[in-house]
């Protein structure tokens, strides 16, 4: 049977297990969820359709969170992923889409995983079970409950990246290393630019090996390493449209000041390689975890089974190189994983892009792949041992049988000891020095004992078929058959605690009075406590605009506002244009009228200034820290623009007399005309942001930070007409840099086409 048979069998096998896996995902109402899916990239692709469909343009500010913040620059949308392209263009079911994006992703990674497999020779069983392992990756599954959707994608193309490299190098083809460089593309392009950072160090030694331990022909050596890093630069052109902009915003965000500590947060200490095993061992996530990370909501588990079989290596076989290679990379990059608590992982910090990457652990993404191949070589010799000498694997068997006892006992003695609650509270008191209740360390200790008891279902069953099949008793098909139902039914039983849903109203239910109530009212202005009272983010699927937000990437002068306790605070958020107050309790402030009563009340403050005001006198400070603590000192009107560079405006004196209409608003550009008896600033209260310029009567202006966070345009006395737009200008230069790579690669593909149809 032909591979594309193969795949097309696996693909089908893997969608009706993830029939299984989702299956409550088709109740009508009902939403998958993932923390970061509905809260950021829902949201995010809400506002994204509208600016498609309502303005025809690119969502490349969205005004509804932080004052404003760039989209696709800040990498929390995934506009030009294809599967998130096509879901924004079709009318497909918004509640519908994280389920059916992640069991397309969990698919891709299993055929991608098979043929990877199969271009390394190894049989097909064994590339089935690493395509079944691949899509039951713990990094994968469990990373749903977290909705890191990008992560997902990227972990998603990993095997495919390997793949297009090993065709690329076996056959010498300019081709595939382009193939390579599209699916690394498409990681950046998923926003997944840690987990493409971390591939492609994967790839690169990969490609060290094979070209000094594989290739024969030496002098094709160099020639092979030039082209992968040739096809490295097309990388970032098949990319462009999301890396230019991004690199743009990363120092415009809070990584742009990242902290060593920033940087080894969420490391994953040494100790907590046990949960390979014993995947409960320190709570799973949520409250139940009492593990070295400050929270944790995901897992790293992938199964028993891939350990066990990694007895049966053949480091003298046909795979020994192959073998030796996969062992030391997978070590690599478990030691990375350590972060903090390693050694090699200092070293990012000092390389420019790297070192604004967190969560070392991600590593554990290249560390699950080699294992699962490592694994799938253990039992493709396993399967060939037809052919072998019986006597090594009955060796390594018994080398499994004894290390499975030694473990069975030794963790009998632990797990079952009455006194092993108490064991776990000393141990959870040293990491964490918390107060939890007794229930708790009792339920810790009920999850461990649910791991030793399917350590020993799991590793006695696996090591009966072995050997049963070493003895010749059962068919490399049924062997294949009780291995997949075995690394099935493992990861099952943590994969489905990952997965849960909630009714998809809790989250958009845009029929609520107070949301029907708000968006009644007139004008252009910024509510307070959406947060609080409706949930993170919740403005973006209602049309509202706010000063806080949920976001990856939050803007650096947002966090110094927040730092300095300006944020939310009364007289700053009168300035900047927050006009109604949503809260469950009662308000008793000057200016306040309540004016809707209900379980969530809606108050005006009627000293809120306009989206656009007027100012004409300004104060020079050295740096933002200065202003900042200029506003801390004392209550702050925004009647003075505090600046860092000087203007030149000479404030008249006498009270202000302007108007302001505004005539086009929209999230990439606001038009209006500014009437003013005298020269000053006219201030917009839209976070700063060198990408906003200014015409003013048709003539370039430039634009001026104001009070740390919001954006002045020097105006004259008289009728001053406005445009104050997003450039858009690295958008069509990234847009050029993508068509003529995509226009090489077609032409590199058609040339390839024509020389095998002349030879």
């Amino acid at each position: 049977m032909k591979d594309k048979n193969k795949v097309l069998i696996i693909s089908s096998a893997g969608f009706l297990m993830f029939l299984l896996i989702f299956r409550d995902s088709f109740a009508p109402g009902t939403i998958l969820f993932g923390h970061d899916a509905v809260n950021i990239y829902l949201p995010f692709r809400v506002f994204a359709r509208e600016m498609l469909f309502k303005y025809f343009d690119l969502p490349l500010w969205l005004p509804n969170i932080f004052m404003g913040v760039p989209l696709i620059s800040s990498s929390s949308l995934l506009y030009f992923y294809p599967t998130n392209l096509l879901f924004m263009i079709l009318p497909f079911p918004l509640e519908s889409t994280y389920t059916a994006d992640m069991i397309i992703h969990m698919l891709a990674a299993g055929a991608g995983m098979y043929l990877f497999l199969r271009q390394l020779k190894l049989r097909k069983e064994a590339a089935l079970f690493g395509g079944l392992s691949m899509m039951l990756s713990g990094f994968l599954i469990s990373y749903i409950n977290a909705g890191h959707w990008n992560n997902i994608k990227a972990g998603a193309l990993i095997p495919f990246v390997f793949y297009f490299l090993h065709r690329a190098l076996n056959e010498k083809s300019l081709f595939h290393f382009l193939n390579t460089a599209v699916i690394l593309g498409l990681q950046m392009m998923a926003t997944g630019m840690q987990i493409m950072a971390y591939t492609y160090m994967g790839a690169f030694m990969y490609c060290l090996y094979y070209i000094i331990y594989v290739n024969r022909d030496k002098k094709q050596r160099a020639k092979l390493a030039g082209t992968f890093i040739f096809s490295t630069v097309f990388i970032l052109l098949f990319s462009a449209l999301q890396f230019i902009p991004s690199t743009g915003y990363t120092n415009e965000s809070w990584r742009g000041d990242f902290s060593y500590s920033h940087f080894i947060s969420w490391s994953m200490h040494p100790v907590e390689s046990i949960t390979f095993i014993f995947p409960q061992f320190f709570g799973l996530f949520g409250r139940q975890y009492w593990g070295f990370m400050p929270f944790n909501l995901t897992t790293y588990y992938f199964g028993i089974l891939p350990f066990l079989l990694l007895f049966f290596l053949d480091f003298k076989g046909q795979n020994r190189k192959l073998a030796v290679f996969l062992s030391v990379a997978s070590l690599f990059f478990l030691i990375l994983s350590f972060g903090g608590y390693g050694l090699l992982y200092r070293i990012f910090y000092y390389i420019p892009v790297l070192k604004q990457f967190r969560n070392p652990g991600r590593f554990l993404y290249l560390f699950t792949f080699f294992i699962l191949v490592l694994s799938s070589v253990s039992i493709s010799g396993l399967l060939d041992s037809g052919q072998k000498d019986k006597k090594f694997f009955m060796k390594r068997f018994k080398y499994l049988a004894i290390t499975l006892s030694a473990v069975t006992i030794a963790g009998s003695f632990f797990v079952f000891n009455p006194s092993l609650p108490s064991v776990i509270k000393g141990f959870a008191d040293s990491i964490r020095q918390a107060s939890r209740q007794p229930l708790f360390f009792e339920r810790a200790a009920s999850m461990i004992r649910m791991d030793m008891f399917f350590f020993v279902l799991v590793g006695g069953g696996a090591a009966a078929s072995i050997l049963l099949f070493i003895r010749k008793k059962i068919t490399p098909a049924v062997f294949t058959v009780i291995l997949l139902a075995f690394i099935f039914i493992d990861c099952y039983r943590i994969d489905s605690k990952f997965i849960k849903y909630e009714k998809f109203s809790s989250f958009v239910n845009s029929g609520q009075p107070v949301v029907k109530f708000l968006k009644s009212k007139p004008g252009i202005f910024r509510v307070a406590g959406i947060t609080e009272t409706l949930g993170p983010n919740r403005g973006i699927y209602y049309g509202l605009e706010a000063i806080d937000g949920l976001h990856g990437l939050i803007p650096a002068r947002n966090m110094i506002l927040n730092k300095n306790g300006l944020l939310n605070r009364l007289d700053m958020n009168r300035v900047f244009n927050v006009r109604y107050y949503l809260t469950p309790s009662e308000i008793n402030i000057q200016g306040f009228s309540k004016i809707y009563d209900g379980n969530i009340k809606v108050y005006q403050d009627s000293f809120a200034m306009e989206r656009i005001f007027f100012v004409e006198k300004e104060m020079k400070f050295n740096d933002r820290q200065e202003i900042m603590d200029y506003m801390k000192a004392k209550y702050f009107d925004g009647k003075t623009a505090l600046v860092t560079e000087e203007s030149g405006i000479t404030p008249r004196g006498g009270p202000e007399n302007y108007r302001v209409r505004i005539s086009e608003y929209s999230p990439n550009r606001i038009k209006f005309i500014i009437s003013t008896d005298r020269p000053g600033m006219a201030v917009i209260s839209n976070l700063y942001y060198k990408r906003w310029k200014a015409k003013v009567n048709g003539k370039k202006e430039k634009t001026t930070e104001i009070d740390g966070a919001l954006t002045g345009i020097p105006v004259k006395s008289g009728d001053n007409e406005i445009i104050f737009y997003y450039d858009r200008t690295w958008i069509i230069i990234s847009f050029i840099l993508t068509v003529l790579a995509l226009a090489a690669y077609v032409y590199i593909w058609i040339r390839g086409k024509r020389k095998k149809i002349d030879g």
